[in-house]
């Protein structure tokens, strides 16, 4: 590969990433400044009701593309007497399927048309109907992050194009531990599973990942984007401190529980005939049931 190419596919994987963080943050932003001031209001018909507090937890790391905002505002709630532990723990349930949905979005290989989406999110965002405009606010968000990922598969499809490049990149990406505890640790870093998810989905993409390290990435994301927002509930009230414990060892104890199972369950998912990136979003979705599976029975029946 030549020097340029080169240069262009690096500049091409960094900006695609950059826009794909930067989507995440304003879906943030947007949720946090225009969405939850309404919702709040509403909350505290929820308490009592874990099957409204798992939907309101999946909807809100739907909304906000990520399962941290929501484990963050499910803190909050119960740190503020609005829900109960029982009701909040459901929310962190929810938001850890919720949190699965942006990546599903990007399996359908939809990017090329990123730039017409966005196109059509900023001229609906002009106009006066204020539901209309929050419909937009979220379409607009979910589009750079189809932008960013249009670059990633722009930059990672060049780039590996290079025989020796390929070599490498499967060389690196081979080792399902590796990439499965690299998968951790970005997802901390970025608090972003969909930002990993697309990675993954750039390279398999590139034919550089292999299927053996699909659910691994998929399995250290799923642990890693929740870290956070997990770890600063334990710098609130007792009853923050007590989710805090709680969601430690729902997503500890359900990670670990589904590593044993990773070579049945990527048998099971290649002999029914799906490729790496089916393989690697529809695996992020069977964890997060899986982890929901363990732990519902040992809440109140009552939902």
């Amino acid at each position: 590969m030549r020097e340029t190419e080169a240069i262009n596919s690096f500049v091409s994987i960094t900006g695609g990433l950059a826009l794909f963080l930067y989507g995440a943050q304003e879906s943030a932003r947007f949720f946090r400044q225009d969405i939850s001031g309404g919702l709040k209001e509403g909350i505290g018909r929820l308490t009592g009701n874990k099957s409204r507090s798992f939907l309101l937890g999946a909807l809100l790391a739907a909304v906000a593309q990520s399962s941290a905002i929501a484990i963050s505002f499910g803190i909050g709630f119960v740190d503020a007497g609005i829900l109960l532990l029982a009701d909040s723990l459901m929310m962190v349930m929810g938001a850890s399927l919720g949190g699965t949905l942006v990546s599903v979005l990007l399996s359908f290989n939809i990017f090329d048309y990123a730039p017409l989406l966005f196109a059509g999110a900023f001229l609906l965002s002009k106009l006066k109907n204020r539901k209309i405009r929050m419909v937009a606010g979220v379409l607009r968000c979910i589009t750079i992050i189809f932008l960013g990922m249009m670059f990633l598969r722009i930059g990672a499809g060049s780039l590996f194009e290079d025989g020796k490049a390929r070599e490498i990149a499967l060389a690196w990406s081979s080792s399902p531990l590796l990439m499965g505890v690299s998968a951790f640790v970005f997802a901390a870093i970025f608090q972003s599973r969909s930002a990993i998810i697309g990675l993954g989905i750039a390279l398999a993409l590139s034919d550089a990942l292999p299927a053996v390290s699909a659910l691994p990435i998929a399995l250290g994301a799923h642990l890693g984007s929740s870290l956070i927002a997990v770890t600063a509930s334990f710098g609130g009230g007792l009853s923050a401190r007590r989710l805090g414990f709680c969601s430690s060892v729902y997503y500890l104890i359900g990670s670990l529980a589904f590593a044993f199972m990773i070579p049945s369950a990527h048998r099971l998912l290649n002999g029914a005939g799906l490729g790496v990136v089916q393989e690697l979003v529809y695996g992020q979705i069977i964890i997060a049931l899986f982890n929901i599976m363990i732990f519902l029975p040992m809440l109140p029946v009552k939902l």
